[in-house]
């Protein structure tokens, strides 16, 4: 009896058939999604992947610990505290800049669609600067 099932088995594998209880952990694994090991990442490889920061430096603060796996083993050190805090300062501050950018490119570009002026008015500008 052993052995049917072991050759059962083996002529599963042989012609490509997978089990029900093979099948399901890898479709489970999936569905997860893995996230970013932000540990190995540049400043600005995180910049661009983070979402822009919201007003609540304290709750930033928490997810950069979360996100740069900071325990509270790590964090008994008041040096060693001040430290990831002006690393965290320092990211936060690049996410607002790399997100305000962002904000001042898409105005810039929405302006650029838009002109108030017909042809006739931009000439009679251009023409009286040029009297001028």
């Amino acid at each position: 009896m052993f052995y049917g099932a072991a050759f059962d088995e083996f002529n599963r594998e042989w012609q490509g058939i997978a089990s029900e209880e093979q099948t399901e952990p890898t479709s489970h694994k999936e569905e997860q999604e893995i996230p970013p090991d932000y540990t190995k990442m540049s400043m600005q490889e995180r910049v661009r992947q983070l979402p822009p920061p919201t007003e609540d430096t304290s709750q930033e603060f928490e997810a950069y610990k979360n996100r740069m796996r900071y325990g509270a083993a790590k964090m008994k050190s008041i040096r060693y505290k001040m430290s990831v805090y002006d690393e965290f300062l320092e990211e936060l501050e690049a996410r607002k800049k790399y997100h305000m950018a962002d904000r001042v490119q898409g105005n810039e570009a929405e302006r650029e669609g838009k002109n108030n002026f017909d042809d006739h008015t931009i000439s009679a500008i251009i023409k009286s600067a040029d009297m001028v």
